[in-house]
């Protein structure tokens, strides 16, 4: 009887400082009516979330579309810009072949000058060269 005592008493008090298991029905309750009530407002910032996205995405697509028109036009601004380089390569081409032609022209042209004023002078210092020979001889 004894040991029933004992093991009764130990019962008694560990179940005495067990803490009680509330059920918090009424606080379930509450929390899911509120947070159904939040519901309206989440799927409205949601709603708007989604609007500010699709807003940026024509915003993206018409920036999109802005630059490629822009690439179009600065690809014809570059093919524009080349043929204008490669024409005024030709151009500095031709006066460069230009200046050439004259240089030769002008240095044979001195060189003619410079030859003839040479093949002069000794056509006469060759003629005099016989015309004093001849006077030696008679």
């Amino acid at each position: 009887m004894r040991f029933i005592s004992v093991l009764l008493g130990t019962a008694v008090l560990f179940g005495l400082e067990a803490p009680q298991a509330h059920a918090g029905y009424f606080d379930d309750w509450y929390k899911g009516i509120e947070q159904f009530s939040d519901l309206p407002n989440e799927v409205y910032k949601l709603k708007e979330d989604y609007q500010a996205t699709l807003d940026e995405l024509d915003q993206a697509k018409s920036n999109a579309q802005a630059y490629q028109e822009q690439n179009a036009q600065l690809v014809q601004q570059n093919e524009k810009l080349t043929a204008m380089v490669s024409d005024l390569r030709k151009a500095q081409e031709e006066r460069d072949a230009y200046a050439r032609r004259i240089k030769a022209m002008l240095f044979t042209v001195i060189g003619l000058i410079i030859g003839y004023f040479i093949l002069t002078r000794l056509v006469r210092y060759g003629m005099r060269r016989r015309s004093h020979r001849g006077y030696r001889k008679e």
